[in-house]
């Protein structure tokens, strides 16, 4: 019975947050049209062998110590501007910005392979770009996605929902394709599309750094700034509501005034106090 209650709460939370999303995804339909470029207009695009080896070096070493506020980080930052944030904005406009970074290791026969994931879903954001990194990987578990939706109004998908209640859907969809990540490659795709991770005939490890960019706007009406409602329903349960992070760690200013470098690098997000700080969804 609780899991039925706070499956209803989430569809409640979606649907409120759908008026919101929809209003400001307008504009960001209006840049997809106009993008010459076809798989990212049709919401993906794969770049094979993007990564050097230098880069492979240090973003393995960010893996390891997970640490944002690190030189890594900038490396990251720095890769991510001249390899990709152009065709971002050209995506979601200008105020595009990264709002999370997460780090996914995927191994055969071990309990990390979520159901959850591999469940056909979308991210319930609208349009929203998620670039992965693959630090290792050998194409044997794809993320397979539906082209060609992503300039369909958002709302909450009642059949996807029914993951969060042990209902897995995994059939094969007509029109799909599967980004095979390989070592050294990247993708980026659009998470209003549905999409699931295919685990099914995973024989080695897969090794990703995930960034997530939204318009900034966005984020502020989702939770950030002000708390989504429709008529008198608030939503209990906002994505980017303020809450405190796990983790702390020393300030160190030069890192945090290089951060503030990056055009999709946006301080607001930040916590800190005199000593030490962190980042909101980091």
């Amino acid at each position: 019975m609780k899991k039925i209650l706070l499956y209803a709460s989430n569809i409640k939370n979606e649907l409120i947050n759908s008026f919101i999303i929809n209003k400001l995804d307008e504009r960001t339909k209006k840049n997809i049209l106009n993008i010459e470029d076809k798989d990212l207009r049709n919401g993906y695009k794969f770049y094979k062998n993007v990564l050097s080896k230098d880069d492979l070096t240090y973003l393995n070493e960010y893996f390891t110590h997970k640490n944002f506020f690190s030189h890594e980080t900038i490396k990251l930052f720095d890769m991510v501007e001249k390899n990709f944030f152009g065709q971002i904005q050209s995506y979601l406009g200008k105020n595009s910005k990264l709002y999370s970074i997460s780090f996914d290791e995927i191994e055969p026969n071990k309990n990390n392979i979520s159901d959850i994931s591999g469940s056909w879903h979308n991210d319930n954001l609208g349009n929203n770009l998620k670039i992965y990194i693959c630090l290792e990987g050998y194409g044997d578990c794809p993320t397979v996605l539906m082209p060609n939706k992503n300039t369909n109004n958002y709302y909450p998908n009642i059949f996807f929902n029914l993951r969060s209640l042990g209902k897995i859907n995994k059939k094969l969809k007509k029109g799909q394709i599967e980004l095979k990540l390989n070592t050294f490659d990247c993708a980026i795709f659009d998470t209003i599309v549905p999409h699931r991770g295919k685990y099914d005939e995973i024989k080695k490890k897969r090794k990703c750094i995930i960034l997530n960019f939204l318009n900034v706007e966005k984020i502020e009406k989702l939770g950030f700034l002000e708390n989504p409602k429709f008529l008198f329903f608030k939503n209990s349960k906002p994505p980017f509501r303020k809450k405190l992070p796990k983790n702390f760690i020393k300030k160190n200013n030069d890192i945090i005034a290089q951060m503030k470098k990056f055009e999709f690098f946006d301080e607001r997000f930040l916590i800190e106090d005199k000593e030490n700080i962190s980042y909101l969804w980091s």
